[in-house]
């Protein structure tokens, strides 16, 4: 992925970011925080779930994330966020671009997400259900371990060229 902003967000970034640890844009006065309070737990499981549904409905329809994304019309960077970042707030309008594409509707989106009311019970029961039916068990394609393996060997690399 390549960021293609300007030279003086960069500099602004780092002026206000001063002194933290990690910083990639967070805290800045034009952004806002997505988070989720950590004692939400409820949105939080509904949350993850909604991101194992968008993750096997991509997977049974053969698409990766990119082609998700442009099929959809919600950047891939908030796709990522959805299926795999549950204590991130997702934005309403991508939850409807991704409702109208899986032909669900909406609100069932948007409450999984924490964006309406809270989920019904019958919602979470079944969100629930479906968490624990889904849960992965099956061995790595040869796609999927060789990106596994590429990526533990650049994270070791990485490791043993900063240190």
């Amino acid at each position: 992925m390549k960021l293609d902003l300007p030279k003086e967000w960069y500099e602004k970034s780092a002026e206000l970011e001063g002194d933290s640890e990690v910083g990639a844009g967070g805290g800045l006065p034009w952004t806002k925080p997505r988070l989720v309070r950590r004692t939400d737990s409820a949105v939080l499981v509904t949350r993850i779930v909604l991101g194992s549904l968008l993750a096997l409905w991509r997977r049974n329809q053969g698409l990766n994330m990119e082609r998700l994304a442009e099929q959809s019309g919600v950047p891939f960077e908030r796709l990522l966020e959805i299926e795999r970042e549950p204590d991130r707030r997702p934005d309403a309008a991508d939850l409807r671009k991704l409702a109208n594409f899986l032909g669900v509707p909406a609100v069932s989106l948007l409450e999984l997400a924490g964006l309406t009311k809270p989920p019904t019970r019958r919602l979470r029961e079944q969100a629930l259900r479906f968490a624990v039916s889904v849960e992965p068990v099956k061995a790595l394609d040869a796609n999927e371990r060789e990106a596994l393996e590429n990526f533990m060997s650049a994270l070791k690399q990485e490791a043993t060229q900063a240190g």
